[in-house]
């Protein structure tokens, strides 16, 4: 494939063999933080260049913990994406999102605690803004493409992560309601403040396979349980795929709100005090900042 994919694609459970993808070619890549979770999938939806990443990797063999999303974010970045639409099977915290309905995520509260969260340090220090966690601008148009597709959805929902592998206890998940949650996943994070760190716009699509082990009605979440719903979800997703991505193509220019300018200001080393092997590691990401006109 010739052309550069601006649209990536972050699959999760059960999303390793789309069939709306013509062209498919594999590509290795290799970061300054390592090996992405597997090859890098090009090709196209709709007509749309795309790269597809599996973050687990092909076959599943990695856990939410295990999952190097600097590299999977860092390959996307330096094959020329700009915009990423990531899904996530999730548990329900609520009665109005029953098994198959999609939640197109607008917050995170973040409860991981064993994964490296940042690509700055070593040498670099950046502070972000992430009060608004996902890109506003294709916000809309995922909303508008499950109304389209006529897709069970919320339009805004407030996404737990948890660290895993293990699902929660019912005080566990009682609690994730009191907070305020929507859904309950392991995977979300850190994708969303990569994304942020490396200028590109992000956005979660949350497929609902269980109701977690809150309902007094419904047994509690099980593997298998996931992988059956995620069955049904997958058409759900691709039908929605086939609809959002030509609308997302159409946006590709510098994003209203400012994602691909997410790194001015937040910069407060000075390139003076940076090697050039630090400055060669993050060459990917700062090059707008710090080589302005290249």
């Amino acid at each position: 494939m010739n052309k550069t994919p601006r649209i990536g694609i972050i699959c999760g459970s059960g999303m390793d063999k789309l069939s709306i993808i013509a062209s498919p070619e594999r590509v290795e890549i290799t970061t300054a933080f390592g090996d992405p979770s597997g090859h890098i999938t090009l090709g196209e939806i709709a007509g749309v260049p795309v790269a597809i990443v599996n973050r687990h990797g092909i076959g599943h063999t990695r856990l939410p913990s295990e999952i190097n999303v600097r590299a999977n974010v860092a390959a996307l970045k330096m094959l020329g994406v700009t915009q990423v639409l990531s899904f996530s099977a999730v548990g329900s915290l609520t009665q109005a999102a029953p098994p198959g309905t999609f939640v197109a995520i607008d917050q995170f509260i973040d409860r991981t605690y064993r994964r490296v969260n940042t690509f700055f340090g070593s040498g670099v220090v950046a502070h972000v803004p992430f009060g608004e966690p996902v890109c506003g601008n294709n916000h809309t148009h995922i909303v508008n493409a499950l109304e389209a597709q006529s897709i069970p959805h919320l339009s805004e929902g407030l996404y737990v992560v948890m660290e895993g592998p293990h699902f929660s206890t019912r005080a566990e998940s009682l609690f994730h309601q009191q907070i305020g949650g929507t859904v309950i996943g392991m995977t979300a994070m850190p994708e969303p403040k990569l994304c942020r760190e490396a200028e590109l716009c992000y956005n979660m699509i949350a497929m609902v396979t269980d109701y977690d082990c809150w309902h007094s009605t419904h047994d509690d979440v099980n593997a298998a349980m996931v992988s059956q719903q995620m069955k049904e979800n997958i058409q759900m997703a691709e039908a929605l795929l086939t609809h959002i991505i030509p609308s997302l193509a159409q946006h590709d220019s510098p994003c209203p709100k400012g994602c691909q300018h997410a790194l001015d200001g937040a910069i407060m080393t000075s390139p003076n005090l940076m090697t050039a092997d630090t400055i060669q590691r993050y060459s990917p990401l700062l090059d707008r900042v710090l080589k302005p006109g290249q």
